[in-house]
């Protein structure tokens, strides 16, 4: 993964869009910084500014990055079904991602597969269990699930790791 993206996925959002938008002044093509800049419109909700950079983007070929954005985007305008399409995708070759994880987790959530989704937010903890950020949403899963002592464990521990 690289600078910027690793910056978004510590949750370093500011950062990442000062540093992508310095980069952009100097090199209007900067396929990282433009899909950085993608992600960050998507989960504020401007998929239309989201997709004008994500098309800029992939105008230099598509690779995972592009296709986890696309899937991102996908989310963002409530296209759950195409979202988890394209999480499936870039998980069949890289089972272990992070940001694939919890991108197709979510999506799978929103389309209220709650059963489906712990599998994916649980396996999540497994591989960050230090990480807050996966427990919340686990905790949240398990309450739809009615599995309340778990639920509770878990949102605790949302509190307290990171």
């Amino acid at each position: 993964m690289t600078p910027l993206l690793e910056l978004l996925q510590l949750g370093k959002v500011h950062e990442a869009r000062q540093q992508a938008s310095a980069r952009l002044l100097i090199q209007p093509q900067d396929s990282e910084a433009l899909l950085t800049l993608a992600r960050i419109a998507a989960a504020d909700a401007d998929t239309e500014g989201a997709e004008k950079l994500l098309q800029r983007a992939e105008a230099g070929g598509q690779n995972a990055e592009t296709r986890l954005t696309r899937a991102c985007l996908d989310a963002a305008r409530q296209d759950h079904e195409r979202a988890v399409a394209g999480f499936r995708t870039l998980l069949a070759d890289q089972p272990a991602r992070l940001d694939a994880l919890f991108g197709l987790a979510s999506a799978l959530a929103y389309q209220e597969n709650y059963a489906e989704a712990l599998d994916y937010f649980q396996k999540l903890t497994e591989l960050a269990p230090e990480n807050a950020h996966y427990h919340y949403p686990l905790g949240r899963n398990l309450l739809e699930l009615q599995r309340v002592d778990e639920a509770v464990d878990s949102l605790s521990r949302s509190l307290t790791e990171d």
